[in-house]
């Protein structure tokens, strides 16, 4: 294997398995291995689309280390390192394959699976406590892990990040078993990944699964055979009627979704994230245009004296980050993608199927989770990018040489 492979598949393992609770240690961890191994080389760095990139990245942070000056203090240059994040890590995966990456999935996902399901039964373990202690936030620990309602949080900081990594993990070997190859590996997968995400209870991920898998059979039932159709009918109505004769027990095991059937959203903290957000944007929008127009950040909701330690919600964390500039060419971004793709959903790369479908589950995870903005999410986003985007270019130098031969 290629030494710059290995490094690249390294640097995935570390995106994957180094814990997340602490953005200090993620970040220590996974920039200085990009910087000294895998950062592009100077040849790729003399790229006009690299250069504008980087010239929008340094205006961005001249203009948050001006804020800095008014408002006295970091937590905007925190949230850039997000944005530095997800283009090291895109221009520096350069060789590594869809195959090789769904190894790595599912290594994570088998480790995240035996962590959840131990977490699950209250198997009481020494290693359990320290991998909880690793992997997870003190509060989700203590509250995410009591005996009447267990939410895994696998390897995971809390519920809600267990949630969109296993959607994630699940979207990608569901669309690689159906429209690549079927194996044993990618159903096994596919299966843990769900597994988990139902272990996880985390309530938006779950709409966001079913949401986006009507779409996604809805997709099948248009482009596979009738066998795949009648395969998919069977599957559902088994499920249906598992469901129907074991309702009473399922609710009774999987406490925290069972208080969202019986109660609906009077028992989720959705009415407090909402006035949350309501405060968040009312405090900016009386600001000043400036502010309004290319992102007020955290570091004038903490001057302003607003709460910003989560915000649940990834447009109203772009909208106080980036402004109402960086709100539409966001929203703009993803409307144009979904809807651009979706009637050629068929002829697009399984790559590109992938990304479709997490933009999709993204979407409306994001309306009360952190989904595009997880530091995991973002990364793997930016790797599945990476692969895609050398696809097409790989694929336009062979049409150039052969254009070129005729």
């Amino acid at each position: 294997m290629p030494l710059g492979k290995f490094k690249e598949l390294i640097l995935i393992f570390l995106i994957l398995f180094v814990p997340q609770a602490n953005f200090a240690i993620f970040y220590a961890t996974i920039l200085p291995f990009i910087l000294v191994t895998t950062l592009p080389s100077v040849k790729d760095r003399s790229n006009i689309i690299f250069r504008a990139i980087m010239l929008f990245w340094l205006l961005l942070a001249s203009f948050i280390v001006m804020k800095y000056s008014f408002f006295e203090n970091l937590y905007d240059l925190k949230e850039l390192m997000k944005l530095a994040l997800f283009l090291l890590v895109y221009y520096s995966i350069r060789r590594v394959t869809l195959e090789q990456l769904g190894y790595l999935f599912f290594a994570y996902i088998f480790v995240d699976f035996v962590v959840s399901i131990i977490q699950f039964i209250h198997f009481d373990h020494y290693l359990v406590d320290l991998i909880v202690s690793i992997y997870s936030t003190g509060n989700h620990a203590e509250f995410s892990l009591q005996l009447n309602s267990v939410r895994s949080l696998g390897l995971s900081p809390g519920p809600g990040q267990h949630g969109v990594i296993s959607l994630l993990i699940f979207w990608f070997f569901s669309i690689r078993y159906t429209f690549e190859r079927r194996s044993l590996m990618g159903l096994l997968g596919l299966v843990l990944a769900v597994s988990s995400l139902f272990m996880s209870q985390s309530k938006t991920c779950l709409i966001a699964f079913l949401a986006s898998g009507i779409v996604f059979i809805g997709f099948i039932f248009v482009l596979k055979d009738n066998i795949t159709r009648l395969m998919i009918i069977a599957l559902l109505s088994i499920t249906v009627f598992l469901i129907w004769l074991y309702f009473t027990d399922i609710m009774n095991v999987f406490y925290d979704i069972s208080r969202v059937v019986k109660s609906g959203l009077e028992t989720s903290s959705l009415i407090a994230r909402v006035q949350l957000w309501e405060a968040m944007i009312s405090v900016i929008l009386s600001s000043n245009p400036v502010l309004i127009l290319f992102g007020a950040g955290r570091s004038y909701l903490e001057y302003m004296g607003v709460y910003h330690g989560s915000f649940d919600n990834d447009f109203v964390y772009i909208f106080v980050q980036y402004g109402i500039i960086g709100f539409v060419a966001f929203v703009s971004f993803i409307t144009f993608y979904l809807i651009r793709n979706f009637l050629k959903f068929n002829r697009l790369s399984i790559t590109s199927k992938i990304i479709y479908m997490l933009l999709l589950s993204g979407v409306v995870s994001s309306l009360s989770i952190a989904f595009f903005i997880d530091l995991k999410i973002l990364s793997i986003l930016a790797i599945l990018l990476a692969i895609e985007n050398r696809g097409k270019t790989t694929q336009l130098g062979y049409y150039s040489k052969t254009s070129k031969a005729g």
